[in-house]
């Protein structure tokens, strides 16, 4: 379990910026609990699961509603990126449920809402997160954290943090198809250099190990895209690493088998001919 986490936590610093800072580091729930106002006809429990313990919140209110949890003093934050990460799951939920977050300043207040990642019916418990982008103009003095519900039903909500700074994706999709094209032609120029050999009859070994060496990467770039996927990271962290390795699995196995053929062939004939002599 621990290696398989270090394997996400490597891959997921090839993809994603780390200058982040945590505001919210392990909240105590059941305090949030205690504290909380939620409006009438929802309840809050605390609960255990699968998952460790978890907050539940269960809505009868048929109208869109706001549940907020907690409200975190941030005096002076400004010019920054603020992520509300949370791990949620949803209950026979009618309509959506969907994480929630208010800036407030004085008398004003802005929310950002994941509209994106939104919860219904029964949903197994996944990743999820709202951000707020900043300007250096903006000075928040605090920071409600809640979820969204559009109609009735029941969350789980736990893993919640608060982060800032810049969570921006190095990997772009410009950069996954730049990245994709790249391997598209290095495949391309192995390809004719293998074949180049092959018809000379020549670097048998260092051809086929190569090839193989590259059956092996595509391999390992399927089982990295699995873990990904199974750490409930962003799509196109996992897809381009599955992308790949089933293109290069596929092919550099079918040319390892068709390269091992030819030689076989090619030196088949050469005994053969020293047969002829």
């Amino acid at each position: 379990m621990k290696s398989r986490n270090l394997i996400a936590l490597l891959l997921l610093l090839l993809t994603t910026s780390a200058l982040a800072e945590g505001l919210l580091e392990a909240p105590d729930l059941r305090q949030w609990v205690a504290e909380a106002t939620p409006p009438d006809g929802v309840t809050l429990e605390m609960v255990e699961t699968a998952h460790g313990t978890r907050l539940e919140i269960e809505n009868t209110r048929a109208e869109p509603t706001s549940v907020v949890l907690a409200e975190l003093e941030t005096p002076g934050l400004s010019d920054t990126e603020v992520r509300y990460t949370a791990r949620m799951g949803s209950t026979g939920l009618s309509g959506t449920a969907y994480l929630e977050m208010w800036a407030v300043a004085g008398e004003n207040a802005w929310f950002s809402r994941a509209l994106n990642d939104t919860f219904s019916g029964d949903s197994v418990e996944r990743a999820t997160s709202t951000p707020f982008f900043l300007q250096a103009e903006d000075t928040i003095e605090s920071l409600r954290l809640g979820v969204r519900f559009e109609g009735p039903g029941r969350v789980t909500l736990g893993d919640i943090s608060l982060s800032t700074g810049d969570h921006r994706p190095m990997l772009s999709h410009a950069m996954a198809g730049v990245i994709g094209s790249l391997f598209g032609l290095g495949s391309a120029l192995w390809a004719t250099l293998a074949c180049f050999f092959v018809w000379k009859g020549r670097a048998r070994v260092p051809v086929l190990s190569i090839t193989l060496g590259l059956v092996f990467a595509s391999g390992a770039a399927l089982l990295s895209a699995l873990v990904l996927w199974r750490q409930d990271l962003p799509w196109l962290v996992w897809y381009l690493f599955a992308l790949l390795g089933a293109i290069g699995f596929i092919n550099f196995g079918l040319g390892y088998m068709v390269l091992h053929w030819w030689y076989s062939k090619a030196e088949a004939r050469r005994m053969d001919a020293m047969d002829l002599r």
